[in-house]
């Protein structure tokens, strides 16, 4: 009996160990005219939110975390401030509204100009996060 328990408790320990070892390392992609760029692990596109929640929960990656987590917010932040502002005059024009506020427009027009290189920069910072991860640290 004691022999049947070693050896179950030998074969968990083994099955346990084998599943930790697995390194699956992160590419990047792009895509399309506009050269969108994409993250890939185990043949699953991750999107950037999805990666800083990856790097979020590995210790070793928390010099990566917070540049990351600022300029995603901020260009996440002012991409969607800017369509807001944008649309809001197109959509008054469609409701025939006689003086819809274009100057809504021109601000969520820069708001959408400002987030370009917060997007850049996020870009940038994930490269260089994700060839920290896949060296092995």
């Amino acid at each position: 009996m004691k022999w049947l328990l070693c050896l179950v408790l030998t074969c968990i320990l083994t099955m346990t160990v084998k599943a930790q070892v697995s390194f699956e390392p992160i590419t990047i992609g792009e895509r399309g005219w506009l050269h969108k760029k994409y993250y890939e692990r185990c043949d699953i596109e991750m999107t950037p939110i999805q990666l800083f929640k990856l790097f979020q929960k590995d210790i070793n990656m928390s010099a990566y975390e917070k540049p990351l987590a600022w300029s995603l917010l901020g260009s996440t932040l002012l991409n969607a401030t800017g369509q807001i502002f944008v649309l809001w005059p197109i959509t008054e024009e469609i409701a025939h509204n006689p003086n819809p506020n274009w100057y809504l427009a021109a601000i969520g027009a820069g708001c959408i100009a400002l987030a370009l290189p917060l997007r850049k920069k996020s870009e940038r910072v994930a490269e260089r996060a994700i060839n920290y991860y896949n060296s092995g640290y």
